[in-house]
This record gives structure tokens, sequence and C-alpha cells, in this order.
């Protein structure tokens, strides 16, 4: 153990020095010693070895800073992000497990950090039709040359504008752009898309919506996902949406909407809407969505999320909504429709059944096996193989029975007999003479004669 001195020279104190009197330890060897007090901190002490068990146990401990092992070692481990790339043709083929251009049909290349396409090698993969480019930093326009692509994933690539659209992609029916940061010229670049019918805008941060003008541009849109957006203008954004005039589902979930508009229903808008969700907004009353019953082929309404439906923003018995679904209710039957409607008020989760119980008078042992089992209203029961009659037994008296006039009466026995005859397997039957009782076969008549 050594102790710091002012001169460098002193050697350093032993354990027997430090056994003796204070006044004996002022002098060693006829020099004096200057006594500092110093911090625990400031003393440089070598690390003292682990032992071997230990280092093997904590290893990665020791490879991290101080009070970092711990905190560093029960943290996830982070995939590290690769390199940035150009999306060619090559890593398509890779992705897609072909050797082939023409022989692939899907394709994922999400997460390859690809910030370029090479458009020219896009053109050979003639037959892609699905194609997810989720977490890159790609552009639209060069999947355009891909020439029966139908379904299109760029979520989190950082798109922003869009370049004019119109005449590309005529075979794309669904495209997926959400989580990125579209504005409201991008939209309307989508909106010249001719054969589009899924769309999804879900967190663009989109605070209003193109002019109706501009959505009715949407001719074969059918699927808009709106949600986790800035929109708070009601009466614009339904009405825009209204003007799509194939929309069956619409999305407008987690937004800050507070009524449903009645000039939204006027003119006959939304015709053909089937699914709207308006869950997590900011409706607060009945009377604000009393619009929505005039909807007729409507069939799904989710509410869930909002203030009119109580504290907990859900209502599983339906009170808050009463007023809602009887005008419902008057209005469908005064359109002579039975469309039923189905209002959620309540978040979706997932229950699993109560075990059944056992039968009364059983033991403990049969209350656990109906607990683990994994069939409901099941009894299980052994029976004799002596008792089950084969088929052919089954087939004939299923037969006597169809043809027997004591049981079914001569007139019901006649019917049943002429009616097996036109369907060509009398042959099989016999049957009984009504007057003595003989035999007779099924295709003469009544008298016997051929």
């Amino acid at each position: 153990m050594s102790v710091p001195m002012a001169n460098t020279s002193v050697p350093a104190l032993s354990v027997d020095s430090l056994a003796m009197k204070p006044s004996e330890r002022k002098k060693i060897e006829g020099r004096t010693l200057q006594i500092q007090h110093m911090a625990p901190d400031d003393v440089s002490l070598p690390p003292v070895p682990l032992p071997l068990m230990q280092q093997q146990r904590f290893v990665s401990v020791q490879t991290y800073g101080p009070g970092e092992g711990l905190d560093k070692r029960m943290a996830p481990k982070q995939t590290p992000t690769p390199r940035p790339c150009v999306l060619d043709g090559f890593k398509l083929l890779d992705r897609c497990q072909v050797e082939f251009p023409d022989e692939a049909r899907t394709c994922d290349v999400s997460g390859m950090n690809a910030t370029g396409v090479v458009e020219e090698d896009l053109s050979y993969f003639v037959k892609l039709k699905r194609l997810d480019c989720s977490r890159n930093s790609l552009p639209l326009h060069p999947f355009s040359v891909l020439p029966a692509l139908e379904e299109l994933r760029l979520p989190c690539n950082g798109l922003v504008n869009l370049q004019p659209l119109q005449g590309l992609f005529p075979g794309l029916l669904s495209l997926d752009l959400s989580y990125n940061g579209l504005t409201v010229g991008a939209v309307e670049q989508l909106a010249t898309l001719p054969n589009l019918r899924e769309l999804d805008l879900t967190c663009n941060s989109l605070k209003q919506l193109p002019a109706p003008d501009s959505m009715a541009q949407f001719r074969s849109l059918e699927k808009l996902s709106l949600e986790r957006n800035l929109m708070e203008d009601s009466s614009s954004v339904l009405l825009s949406c209204a003007a799509c005039p194939k929309l069956i589902e619409l999305q407008l979930g987690y937004n800050y909407l507070t009524e449903f508009v009645p000039d939204a229903v006027a003119e006959n808008r939304f015709p053909n809407l089937n699914t709207l969700s308006l869950a997590f907004n900011y409706i607060a009353t009945e009377e604000a969505l009393m619009p929505v019953a005039y909807l007729m082929k409507l069939e799904l309404l989710v509410l869930y999320g909002n203030p009119l439906l109580g504290p907990s923003c859900e209502d599983p018995t339906g009170e808050t909504i009463e007023q809602l679904a009887m005008k419902a209710l008057d209005l469908r039957e005064e359109a002579w429709t039975n469309r039923p409607l189905d209002i959620l008020t309540e978040v979706p989760r997932k229950r699993d059944p109560p075990p059944p119980k056992a039968p009364p008078g059983e033991g403990k042992a049969s209350q656990t096996a109906a607990r683990r089992s994994k069939y409901r209203g099941v009894s299980l029961a052994s029976v004799e193989d002596e008792l089950l009659p084969p088929a052919a037994e089954f087939r004939a008296a299923g037969n006597r029975a169809l043809i027997d006039p004591n049981t079914y009466g001569i007139e019901a026995g006649k019917a049943a007999q002429e009616q097996a005859i036109s369907h060509g397997f009398w042959a099989s039957l016999a049957q009984p003479d009504s007057d003595d009782g003989s035999v007779q076969d099924p295709a003469r008549g009544e008298g016997g004669e051929g």
C-alpha cells in the first residue's frame, strides 16, 4: 500500500512503520514526512482483479463504464441501422428469393435504409404485384414503372410532397402512405390515380383535406383511413370525404372532431358508406351525432373514446346513445330496410369464456379436468360396437318407415312411393299391397300388369 507524499523520493510506508507511535513516524531514514489529507477519489489505486468465476459471469459488466454495466446489460439489444443503399434489381431478386425478375410476385424490402431506386432495373419485374418498402427514404413515382403493381406500402419514408402522378400507376389498387408528412397538395396528386381503392393516410399531421371538387376525383376509392391526424374542422373534413362517390369504409379515429354535421348527409352524400369510425375524438353530446342516423347503409359505427360515453369514454350498456339508436331504427323502418346497425361503445377486448362447471356430486379431479377442457358443452360416452347397426340396416329401416302405411297412412305411403319411383331408386324398395298384404313390384301398376 502506497501513500502519496510531497517528496517523491521518500520511500513508501510499510506495515511496520504504520504501527509506530506518531513521534517515531516523523523521521524515517533521516527524512521528514509531510502528511496530507486527501479524498478517496483522489487516490488512484490499482484495480483489484476479480475471481475467475466472477470474471466469466460478469464480463459484460466490466466492459462498460462505472454504473453503466447493469443498465446496458438489461437493455434490449438494438439492431444496427444498415448503411444507406440504392434499391436495384439485384437487391429485389435477393429479397424475392427468385432467380429471374419475371418470377417475382411479392417483395419485402422494408428496413433496408434505401435512399434511391434504379428505375431501369424495376422495369424487368413485369409480374410483381405487391411491394413493401416500409422504413426507407424512397419516393413514390419511380415505382410507376412496375406494370403489374397492385399493392404498394411506403410507411415511414419521410414523404412530404409528391410529383405529378397523372397517368401513372394504372393498376394500383391499394396504397399505404401512413406515418409520413404529406401535405394537402400531395393528397390532391393521389386523387389522380384512376383505379385506387384503398388509401391509408394515418399519422400524416393533416389538418384538413382538399376541397370536395378535388376529392371527387377519387372515383374508385372504397376505403380511406385518416386516423391519428390533426383534423379539427368537422364540417370541411366530412364534406371532403363525402365527395368520394364509392366510399364504403371511413376511419377518422384519433382526431379532434366534435360533431357529425348535418350537411354531410344532405343531397345523398355518403350513399354507400358501410363502416364509420369516430373513435377517440371529442364528441360530447348525442345531438352532435344525430345526422349519422340518416346513413341508411351504415352497418358499423365506432364511438368508444368520446366524452359523450361518460368519464371513462366507454358505455357498455349503451344508455348514452339510446336516442341515436332509436332514431336510426325508426328511419330504417320508414325506408323499408332491415339493414342492421352495430354501434361500438366499448373498446374490444379479448375475453376468454368462463370454464365449464363440473356436474354436482363429482370430485375435485373432475372439476379440474373441466376447467382444463378446450371444448364447451361436449360430453364423452362409450358405446359398444354391437349396439351400432351397419349402414345398410339404417337405410333399410329408413326405407321401411318411409313407405309403411301404418306409420304415415295409406295416402302418405303412396305419395312417398311415387316420389321414390320418380327419383329412380324404387328397385331397392318393396311395396306392401293395401288389400291382401302381398308384395308387388313398384314398377307395375295397381293391377299388376307390366
